[in-house]
């Protein structure tokens, strides 16, 4: 099966410049007013094999296929004549005779949507957890209220362009060495949408909106993480000529916080235990942003050990049921006094002598598993 390089008899390597040229002397050559009607799908397959070649994102698409065997000549999709019932014999006399493919358009619309808005939204932890209200200050297009966003400035209708009637499309007719050829291009005198505003308005130009600062009180649920996006829907830019609104988007930057680690929907601390409540165990008060919550620490507790109280992290997305929370992960860390006064001294002393052994210290796992490692990393 022959290819579009064959085609235009070009190497694979072959330079815009070449391919160019290449298909224009094939072009000449081929067409049905020089070499009869009989040359007329020779002529349609070299336009095809230019329209593919001559664009750097489909090249690009076909080398690929080329090289790894799925592309060929004709028939090709996105690339054959037929591909969503575009007529690229048209493209390929504009591209050889000074238009573009994109001359050939459809008339648009003066109403045009408005884009969306990304805006920065920080966050503490206790917003995350509760969620919260935050003013949120961004510039975007607003409606003109001089024209009530019509873009007149007598508030009428768009009227239709004189020059393409309606269409968004001229029509001009060449004289070539090949017959007339008629080019299609986007009207000049509406921009190609068919229709125009006979009185612009002085404020907005014509378009029916202004750029202006604007604030709003936005609500902002819980359980919004770093990163997250919450979508204010019509807050974005106000469309052209009365076009629909564009939408807000306020993407999360959440703070760190002084005590606690965002990790997922759990949250993660380090609590510091004395040595004697590690080693007897005892009921431990601790403060979290629910207030202060009693925990009980188990005898012998270890420096690097965690508890789990549950229902104390991040809750999932715009839900406040306690149950659809994460939970609280505490590391424990078991402090060493360092000052002892005599009677603290000879108390621990005298534990030291019920014990009866000799001190003796030993090393610790040089092979730890993943999640020893993992834990140390935390520590």
């Amino acid at each position: 099966m022959d290819n579009y390089y064959d085609r235009l008899g070009v190497p694979s390597d072959a330079s815009d410049a070449e391919i160019r040229k290449a298909y224009r002397k094939l072009a000449r050559e081929l067409h049905p007013d020089v070499a009869g009607q009989e040359s007329e799908e020779k002529f349609k397959a070299v336009g095809e094999a230019f329209e593919a070649l001559s664009n750097s994102e489909k090249r690009a698409q076909y080398d690929f296929q080329l090289q790894y065997g799925s592309a060929g000549g004709a028939n090709m999709g996105g690339f054959g004549f037929g591909a969503g019932g575009e007529n690229v014999f048209d493209d390929m006399m504009g591209a050889f005779f000074g238009g573009t493919a994109q001359a050939r358009t459809q008339r648009r619309s003066l109403k045009q949507r408005g884009n969306d808005i990304e805006v920065a939204l920080s966050l503490s932890l206790e917003d995350v957890l509760f969620g919260t209200t935050k003013k949120v200050a961004y510039s975007a297009f607003s409606a003109c209220d001089e024209c009530n966003a019509t873009g007149s400035t007598s508030k009428k209708a768009p009227v239709k362009c004189p020059v393409c009637k309606g269409s968004g499309i001229t029509h001009n007719v060449m004289r070539t060495m090949l017959g007339q050829i008629s080019v299609q291009a986007a009207c000049g005198t509406c921009g190609g949408y068919g229709e125009m505003i006979s009185d612009p308005c002085p404020k907005c130009l014509g378009k029916g909106r202004v750029r202006e600062q604007k604030t709003f009180d936005a609500d902002v649920p819980c359980g919004l993480l770093d990163g997250s996006s919450l979508k204010v829907q019509g807050r974005g830019n106000a469309g052209q000529n009365g076009g629909l609104a564009g939408d807000l988007f306020l993407k999360a930057h959440v703070s760190q916080d002084e005590h606690f680690i965002i990790d997922g929907q759990n949250l993660r601390a380090s609590l510091h235990v004395s040595m004697l409540v590690a080693t007897l165990g005892d009921k431990v008060k601790i403060d979290t942003y629910d207030g202060e919550k009693t925990i009980t620490l188990p005898a012998g507790t270890q420096t690097g050990d965690t508890q789990k109280v549950k229902h104390l992290g991040i809750p999932k997305f715009a839900n406040e049921d306690e149950s659809a929370r994460g939970d609280l992960i505490l590391r424990f860390i078991v402090d060493t006094p360092t000052k002892l006064n005599k009677k603290e001294r000879a108390l621990l002393e005298e534990l030291h002598k019920l014990q009866k052994h000799t001190t003796h210290a030993y090393f610790d796992s040089a092979h730890k598993g993943f999640f020893d490692k993992l834990r140390n990393w935390f520590s």
